[in-house]
């Protein structure tokens, strides 16, 4: 007897079902008896765990037996556990069931429909469809359900099969067929819906089909029905006109002239679901959109107060864009008044949907909104005075560049000024011929010569004479400004104004300076800034600077700096050595692979990985591909484990051959499972997953 028998004989129904996994390890010849007798088991669990056991089982005897099942018996969980089970068989099942379909009677014909369903094989189509003629209404029912159950595999042609049943006079046909459109997501053709519109069997349904729809036709039917309902039902009306409103922009002027009409205590209605906090937020959502057409001031209102639920955000925000001027309005008072975070929401918002006819209303009460200081809300203000800002962003902008604000404000300011340098450029001139090099407004100039580095050729060198002489600014924040500047400026004066930085007492104005170096470009589009980036590789021991001129250097893509750091990659520490090994990977010139390869003997394991990662990348280069392969004996574990990532992606013939040689020797579980993973398509072996190794051994 084997195990499988003896525990399926057990009283113990635990026993029986832990015994079930062993089915897999019987000969082949009893597999199709054991697994039919842990289905009919008594007891649920048994059962199911049959039905998962099954879908490992790939012999013809499993499978016949399974189908053999849905014929006539009194075991209804046996049935019912064989229609799961074959689910499990995708396209193999589909052909069995397509024969057996003709044999068995309306109850067996029902199962295979519901098989069928669950096959995930759009083959399967073409079995439902002559069940849609079935004389037994039960096995009509489910082909149905079971079309809609694949159909999203084939929706062409689900679509069409169902179409056809929206013109019977079967009411729980239609019903089934509405349904299946329905969860696919098709839109019906409104005359087709037309004659079923009253038809109180099809409940909602039809409601949602009519959401689907995005006819002109549908707004008033919706509106209506939103009118004549109260609890669960009104719920459903308004999650079918919220789908209206969120799938066809142009139907929103249908919604919006179909809810004009409503009478107030409906409208009403609409707003108080719009501002419920209840747990249901998902009529909250759909009230948030539906109100979002009507453009009334109250509307305005309920949807600004949704802006304070992380869950309702993105209705909110999509309903503020839909009420247009009501929405500006509502918005700009709010900005004024409230606690800080509440204003800095309305302010962003306005920077969204402000439009050019509104743009003045907006800036104003954007503004104002700043009055009081309050930080998170002038941030706020400057990413929106960005997008929609005029020339009195300068002034706040101004006011927030100072070292003593935010990093983030200080960031968001510097972003507005450049933004309205550019969309008001003699504004912005005129403004930075106003300050001088070593005053305390120096930062705003810098922000506005380089925004409008490009436009003017002819004031270039005093441009560049002003950033120069503001690069030794008393304040931090504007020699900063002063040599991101630079960086859009290619002549010689520039490059030795900005290689001065590099000895800045400050650390955030020295890498500002590499990152500008890194950019900086002759007329010709050659890098001329590569040679002080060497120097700070080579002399500079801070890893800060030190991996910022690495990273510049990537950039730059200049062949004369693979020599260098090819010596980091090798030689540095961890952290450098990574960097150098990203940077060689950007750059196209000789010697990138050679560099590569001998970072693969670093002795830490993270500059290892680094340096695999970039071979991966190499797919042309027959030398990558081997040496990924060769770390496949690497000592430290996760090293051979990323090598058989990167192989496996690779899907070649001698990658997958390093793979079956390295399974055999490999102990290290996780290694396995890779390698595991990365032969699974094509060589069929079975996962398993694992826990990592504890810290402090090679593996």
């Amino acid at each position: 007897m084997t195990s499988a028998q003896e525990a399926l004989g057990s009283a113990d129904p635990e026993k029986r079902r832990q015994g079930v996994s062993d089915i897999a390890q019987a000969a082949e010849r009893e597999q199709a008896a054991l697994l039919v007798r842990a289905l009919g088991d008594s007891d649920w669990r048994v059962r199911k765990e049959a039905a998962m056991v099954a879908r490992s089982l790939t012999s013809r005897d499993v499978l016949d037996a399974l189908v053999r099942l849905l014929g006539p018996g009194d075991n209804v969980g046996l049935r019912n556990a064989a229609v799961e089970a074959l689910a499990g068989f995708g396209a193999r099942a589909v052909q069995a069931l397509q024969v057996a379909a003709v044999e068995l009677d309306a109850d067996g014909r029902k199962l295979v429909a519901e098989a069928l369903a669950a096959s995930g094989d759009a083959g399967a189509l073409a079995v439902l469809e002559p069940m849609l003629d079935d004389a037994d209404p039960n096995v009509r029912a489910a082909a149905i359900e079971g079309i809609a159950g694949v159909g999203a595999l084939d929706v062409d042609r689900a679509t069409m099969l169902l179409g056809r049943c929206l013109v019977g006079r079967d009411d729980l046909v239609v019903l089934g067929a509405l349904e299946g459109l329905n969860r696919l997501g098709v839109a019906v053709a409104w005359p087709m819906l037309r004659p079923h519109l009253k038809n109180p069997v099809l409940g909602d349904a039809i409601l949602v089909a009519a959401g689907l729809s995005g006819h002109s036709d549908a707004a008033p039917h919706l509106a209506r029905a939103l009118a004549s309902r109260q609890g669960r039902p009104f719920r459903a009306a308004l999650g079918a006109l919220a789908t209206y409103i969120a799938n066809e922009p142009v139907a929103r002027k249908f919604a919006r002239a179909a809810l004009g009409v409503l009478d107030e205590g409906t409208r009403r209605r609409l707003i108080d679901a719009a501002r419920d906090t209840s747990d249901d937020t998902e009529t909250r959502r759909c009230a948030l959109l539906v109100v979002g057409v009507l453009g009334t001031a109250d509307a305005a209102d309920a949807v600004i107060e949704a802006l304070d639920d992380d869950r309702m955000v993105s209705e909110a925000e999509e309903a503020l864009a839909m009420l247009g001027p009501a929405a500006i309005l509502a918005l700009s008072r709010r900005a004024r008044t409230g606690a800080p975070h509440e204003r800095a929401a309305c302010v962003e918002q306005l920077g969204h949907i402000a439009d050019d006819s509104s743009r003045v209303i907006a800036c104003q009460a954007i503004l104002d909104a700043t009055d009081d200081g309050a930080p998170e809300v002038a941030r706020a203000a400057l990413v929106a005075l960005s997008r929609i800002g005029d020339e009195a962003t300068f002034g706040l902008a101004t006011r927030w560049l100072g070292a003593e604000a935010p990093m983030a404000t200080r960031q968001a300011a510097a972003q507005a000024l450049s933004a309205c340098a550019a969309r008001y450029p003699e504004a912005a001139r005129s403004l930075a011929r106003q300050i001088r090099p070593d005053g305390p407004d120096a930062a705003v100039a810098a922000l506005i010569i380089g925004a409008l580095a490009k436009s003017d050729a002819a004031a270039v060198a005093e441009d560049v004479a002003f950033l120069s002489d503001a690069a030794s600014n008393e304040s931090v924040v504007a020699r900063r400004a002063a040599v991101e500047a630079l960086s859009s400026f290619d002549g010689p004066l520039a490059v030795e104004a900005v290689s001065f930085a590099l000895a800045d007492e400050a650390v955030e104005v020295q890498i500002a300076a590499i990152r500008a170096l890194g950019k900086m470009r002759d007329a010709s589009g050659n890098p001329i800034g590569v040679q002080h980036l060497l120097d700070v590789v080579r002399r500079f021991d801070d890893d800060a600077l030190g991996v910022s001129a690495i990273e510049a250097l990537g950039g730059a893509n200049d062949a004369s700096a693979i020599e260098v750091l090819r010596a980091v990659a090798r030689e540095a520490s961890a952290r450098r050595a990574v960097a150098a090994i990203e940077a060689i990977g950007r750059i196209d010139a000789p010697g990138r692979i050679d560099a590569l390869v001998q970072a693969l003997s670093h002795g830490e394991a993270e500059v290892v990985k680094a340096a695999l990662r970039a071979l991966s990348n190499e797919e042309r280069d027959a030398r990558a591909a081997a040496h990924v392969g060769a770390c496949l004996d690497h000592e430290v574990w996760d090293v051979r484990r990323l090598s058989a990532e990167l192989l496996g992606r690779r899907s070649d013939a001698a990658g997958k051959q390093l793979l079956r040689q390295r399974l055999v020797g490999e102990r290290e579980p996780l290694v396995r499972e890779e390698i595991q993973r990365a032969l699974a398509e094509t060589e069929g072996i079975p996962m398993r997953r694992t826990m990592p190794p504890l810290p402090g051994g090679m593996g």
